[in-house]
């Protein structure tokens, strides 16, 4: 019997997490849900047992995605608020900004807009803070959404206006046009 050193066991353990969470994506994709989420969970617990606690928390990310598609909303959500006190542990401040936005959408598609919006907000603020251009369009583009189902259309329609200046400084058509659209569908919705 040989003995593995320690570095070399957490190098197997997260070697076996990364194949895993590879062949739960790749069952995700090919319409296995089922499937995929056993594969994530193992590859949850072996990034986990490896020390890898950032990579646990992106697979579970892709763990809560699968059941919200599922529709197992209040399960996605515990998992994605799990993964908030992870990144907050870690100070992975964009990782958390990221995470907030996926609880901010299920609580939207549940029905508590208001609690949505202030999620992205705060977002908002966090990718303000960091500096990031294209995140914060993104979220800009989050907040317009549900200021327009809210019923602010026209405040909706001032965020695109900001968004779409982002957009055009950097140089990035297809955001731009998309951008458009939406800011289309707002207008037509007021008429």
């Amino acid at each position: 019997m040989r003995l593995v050193p320690a570095a070399e066991s957490a190098e197997a353990r997260f070697a076996e997490a990364s194949v895993r969470l590879r062949k739960g994506r790749a069952c995700f994709r090919d319409g296995l849900p089922r499937e995929a989420e056993i594969e994530l969970q193992k590859a949850a617990v072996s990034f986990s047992a490896g020390g890898y606690v950032r990579d646990r928390a992106v697979t579970l990310g892709d763990v809560a995605r699968l059941r919200a598609q599922s529709g197992d909303v209040p399960g996605a959500l515990k998992l994605h608020e799990e993964r908030l006190g992870i990144f907050e542990a870690l100070g992975y401040v964009r990782d958390r900004a990221v995470t907030l936005g996926d609880v901010a959408r299920l609580r939207a598609q549940s029905g508590d807009v208001s609690g949505a919006l202030k999620l992205h907000e705060e977002r908002l603020g966090i990718f303000e803070a960091l500096g990031y251009v294209r995140d914060r369009a993104v979220t800009l583009g989050d907040v317009a959404r549900l200021r327009a189902q809210s019923g602010d259309v026209s405040g909706a329609l001032k965020l695109h206006e900001e968004e779409l200046r982002v957009y055009e400084s950097l140089g990035d058509v297809r955001s731009r046009a998309v951008t458009f659209g939406r800011r289309g569908s707002f207008t037509c919705a007021v008429g």
